[in-house]
């Protein structure tokens, strides 16, 4: 009798037991019409959401070009940077996108200006005639004034300007006015601060 009631259920237990291998044989790779894979439902959901904390993260940089600059540099604390953006995620994955963007960024110059660099004094305001630099309404020219300029003369990038203006702000030198074309990149700044304003130009555009 023992025997017997033991075969009986060692049977049963063998029928649930191959009952429920067989649902979770289903479930893990049943392609034909068995259930599907949790894991295969969560994914696409979960990539999109990567992507879309990526392009929102990407976008934050390009929002602060000092910051663009320093990851393109690598030396960002990228959680320190991630806890600064108004991204709607978890730090780390922040973090994270912000690792990957600084990967993939070129870490050369921004330009390869060549040009020679010079100074010219008493630059000041005109309304009509030649003039130096012209911006808008703005016209400067020599000998009209106490302003300085240093122009940078040869195979100048328009990218040049950007980092010219860049270098000068990190200098604490006040810009008075910029511009660049036909080959010609030109800063006004005050006349205290010419000297030093050439050195920073020398050191974007001569290389």
């Amino acid at each position: 009798m023992w025997c017997q009631q033991t075969t009986r259920r060692r049977w049963a237990f063998a029928e649930r037991a191959g009952r429920d291998d067989s649902f979770g044989r289903g479930t893990d790779t049943d392609t034909t019409g068995g259930a599907s894979d949790p894991t295969t439902l969560l994914a696409p959901g979960r990539r999109e959401r990567d992507m879309s904390l990526a392009a929102a993260t990407r976008e934050a940089v390009r929002e602060r070009p000092f910051l663009y600059d320093a990851l393109a540099a690598g030396v960002v604390n990228y959680t320190a940077a991630a806890r600064t953006l108004d991204v709607d995620g978890d730090t780390d994955a922040v973090a994270t996108a912000l690792r990957r963007f600084a990967d993939e960024l070129a870490d050369g110059p921004t330009h390869e200006s060549e040009a020679r660099v010079s100074m010219q004094s008493g630059l000041g305001r005109i309304g009509d005639g030649d003039a130096l630099l012209v911006v808008g309404e703005t016209r400067l020219a020599g000998g009209a004034g106490s302003l300085t300029g240093i122009v940078a003369s040869g195979d100048v990038e328009p990218a040049a300007l950007g980092d010219v203006l860049g270098r000068l702000r990190a200098a604490d030198i006040a810009v008075e006015a910029a511009g660049i074309g036909d080959e010609t990149l030109v800063v006004a700044v005050e006349r205290r601060d010419g000297p030093d304003a050439l050195r920073v130009v020398e050191g974007a555009v001569s290389r």
